[in-house]
């Protein structure tokens, strides 16, 4: 019974901004832009393979998916808008989007969403996780669950000129 009033209470506290989705909390694109004011569709640091991970970092939902929006809200408990896709941030992702975005001198935030884009991340994170800056030692896996002990595999690709490439690994 305590569990369940303990996690009754820290959903409480998580913000209008992060949802649940499959297991896993999400920042929508759309509630991030309207939260920073930034336009990040058009923003040229957002989305290259050297700053984000698709699938890690970002991820979109529903082209073909999608036959019902009011199922979908149903389930999930909120609705993503007329577009055919869903495109939203885990958290990992939301963090570094928030640290670009304050780091490009070039671009205007509203006032005070990074600090809210932060906050919410730390009060969706449970206690045993680690803040916005650490790395975690487990591996998550799509689903939620976590799984120790992986083997571990680095992959190094080497250029040698134009057309021949080495992979190690």
């Amino acid at each position: 019974m305590q569990d369940i009033i303990t996690a009754q209470a820290a959903e409480q506290q998580i913000p209008w901004f992060i949802r649940m989705f499959e297991g896993r909390y999400i920042i929508l694109e759309r509630d991030f832009i309207q939260i920073t004011g930034v336009d990040i569709k058009k923003h040229k640091l957002f989305y290259r393979e050297e700053y984000f991970k698709g699938g890690w970092d970002y991820n979109g939902w529903g082209w073909h998916t999608v036959t019902d929006k009011k199922e979908f809200k149903d389930k999930y408990g909120f609705d993503y808008g007329d577009d055919d896709c869903m495109f939203y941030f885990y958290l990992c992702g939301a963090a570094k989007a928030i640290r670009l975005l304050a780091d490009d001198e070039k671009t205007k935030m509203k006032e005070g969403a990074y600090t809210m884009i932060e906050e919410g991340i730390r009060a969706a994170q449970s206690p045993k996780k680690k803040g916005l800056g650490e790395k975690k030692s487990n591996i998550q896996i799509a689903a939620g669950t976590e799984q120790k002990n992986l083997p571990k595999r680095i992959c190094i690709n080497i250029t040698l000129g134009e057309e021949q490439k080495v992979t190690i690994g």
